[in-house]
This record gives C-alpha cells, structure tokens and sequence, in this order.
C-alpha cells in the first residue's frame, strides 16, 4: 500500500530507521489489528498501534467507563463515564490519527462472534482480564491460525507471550482454568503505570511481528516485577498433551470450549430484569469490595466480597443464605462472581447464577 504525502510526514521518524523505512511503513499500513480488551493494556497498545500507523485497529470491549478506570486508562476522561469504551477510544483515537481506518465493536467476544470478529484481522492483542475471554481467544487464534499478542498484569507485575498457530500456546501453560489463581485488578489493586508498561510493550510486540524486525515473544515468557525492577525470560514448551494444539488434542472446534464457570449457571440481563418484574424469590450479592459497593450496586443487593467468601469454612458462616435459596452473583467483569460461585458450590450451596453482561444497566450510586 502506497505512502501518501501525509504518510511521509506523519511518520518520517518511523522512516528514518533503517529497520522500517519507507517499505516497513507501507506494511504497517496494510496491517489489520484487533485490540480486545480497552482497560489498562488495551488503552496504551491502541494509542501507540495508532500513532504508529497500523492501517486498521478494531477494538473490542462491551464495557462502559468507570471512574475508577481513570486512574489507568488513559483514553478517557471523566466526562466519559457511563460511556461505552470502544465507542470513546475509537473516536480519540481517530482525531489523534486521521490517517487510519478504526472499527469499534462495543460488544462482549463470545463464542458465537469470535471467530467471525477475529477473521478479518492478522493479529490479536488480548488485554483481557478474565480466564474464560483468553481461552476463547487463545482457541479462537489457533483454528483461525492468528497471532495472539498476550499480557496480564496485577499489582506491580505483569507477563507477556505471543501465542502463535505452530504452538505453544495458552493451553500449553494452562489446559484447563487455574481456579486457585483467578485474580483481577478490582480484588488485587494494581500500580495505574504498570499495565502502561505492559501494554505498550504488546503494542511494540505487534509492530516487530508486523515489521518481522528484532527478537518476537513467541515460545518465551517475559516477567516483570516492577516494584523491583526485575525482569527475566521463560522458555514456554509446546506441550505434547495439549488439549488444543498437541497430536492429541481433543478440542477439534471453537464450540466445544469447556466452560469456566463450574456448576454455576449464567443469568442475562433480560431474565435479571424479568425475575424483577415478576418478583421472583431471590438474593442479589454484590462480590465486589466493600468500597465499590459502596460507591453504587444493584437495588436491594447485599454485600459480600470475594475476599470474604474465600475465608469461608462451611455454609454455616453465612446464615443469611440457606443452600436453598436462589442466589444472584455480579461484580463488573464476571469473574470474581465466576470464582464466588465455584467456592461456594463446594460448601454446597446448588442454586447460583453469575450476571453476565448487564451490570453496568442496573447499578446505581449509593
């Protein structure tokens, strides 16, 4: 793809490396990048994806924007919140580059939309921040034979890899979700500089594969503890029983993706809203942390942090709720209220639901 005069003098530092050129420029605007995930990697790898000139960004990110994003997302503002973050970020990022196509998909990837939404891209970034979102992305990448650009960052330290089609991949570390490991930025709190780190280093990954310059993550962990300042690089092996990408796979198709949320069954936003209407006999937990609860919930929603509920011993500590009774879990993602549930299914409580998609539709402030 030709450079136009613009092109020329936009990125005429990119020009005058001998490692991009005019030639390397001329890849990077036939480049297509799908971005999932628009919090606190996602945000600083759109912002140097786009400056650098990458011909088409899709973003991808059902979530609106929380003040409590602000302090690490820099692509929004307080002006911006209750606003969808894919909407937000694809408009700043068009009047920070002109020059470039951006596509925004304000929605959650599924494993209906995937394959559909990843296709059309060479090359993935996952930002994400739950378990269930990256095997599906991880899945996805393998059977579409993409590249798959992955960082996870919490509290002061974060890793990155790039998963690609020949293997290893996210199977390969993980075959099935570490339960015991699930964490995320709301439960564990998280340094706002350290996924600008990180995430701007998935975007520097994405422009050397693109530009097929220097030294790639694929097969290689890299570790960084911030805090400290140490960094240091594993080896990641193909596994040879990886249930995705080994000689003995048993996942042939993205449908047959093993579900992450154990016995605990999903509810939708508009069965939240009818078991309302008609009343339903229910309870409404809030597992989030007592100062964001604090700050807005669901009407009638009791609190009762994760951070509580992985103390617990026995279904006697929590005499508000009998095994009977229909519980409703959320937090903002999802995942904390996945884990919630998995643990208290072990004390046996059997009739619980996670809200998927909807939180953002029903809390109000305190």
């Amino acid at each position: 793809m030709d450079l136009t005069p613009q092109d020329f003098q936009r990125y005429s530092r990119h020009l005058n490396l001998t490692e991009i050129g005019a030639a390397g420029q001329e890849k990077l605007k036939s480049a297509r990048v799908l971005i999932i995930g628009l919090g606190g990697l996602g945000c600083p790898a759109a912002m140097y994806l786009a400056g650098a000139g990458i011909g088409k960004l899709g973003l991808v990110d059902s979530d609106q924007i929380e003040t409590s994003n602000l302090q690490r997302q820099p692509l929004y503002a307080s002006s911006n919140v209750g606003k969808f973050k894919a909407e937000v970020a694809a408009k700043t990022l068009q009047s920070y580059n002109p020059l470039i196509e951006i596509e925004a998909y304000p929605i959650a990837i599924n494993e209906l939309n995937a394959l559909s939404l990843i296709e059309n891209y060479d090359i993935v970034i996952d930002a994400t921040d739950n378990f269930k979102t990256r095997y599906l992305i991880n899945d996805a990448c393998f059977f579409l034979k993409k590249l798959n650009v992955f960082a996870s960052v919490t509290q002061f330290e974060g890793r990155l890899t790039t998963f690609s089609p020949d293997g290893p991949c996210y199977r390969c570390l993980y075959p099935e979700p570490p339960i015991d490991i699930i964490l995320n930025c709301a439960s564990e709190g998280i340094l706002g500089s350290v996924p600008g780190f990180w995430g701007t280093l998935q975007a520097t990954e994405a422009l050397k594969l693109i530009l097929n310059i220097g030294e790639n993550a694929v097969g290689i962990m890299h570790v960084g503890d911030l805090l400290n300042f140490s960094l240091k690089r594993l080896i990641i092996k193909k596994h040879p029983s990886c249930p995705l990408c080994s000689s003995e796979a048993t996942i042939k198709k993205l449908s047959s993706l093993s579900t992450i949320c154990g016995s605990v069954s999903n509810l939708s936003c508009e069965e939240l809203k009818n078991w309302l209407k008609i009343k339903k006999d229910f309870m409404l937990i809030d597992v989030r942390e007592k100062e964001e609860f604090l700050s807005g919930t669901i009407e009638g929603a009791i609190s009762l942090p994760l951070s509580q509920i992985v103390k617990l011993k026995s279904s006697d500590d929590l005499p508000f709720l009998t095994k009977e009774k229909t519980a409703v879990l959320f937090c903002q993602s999802g995942q904390r209220s996945v884990k919630a549930g998995t643990l208290l299914s072990s004390l046996g409580f059997n009739d619980l639901f996670t809200l998927i998609d909807c939180k953002n539709h029903f809390i109000v402030p305190k």
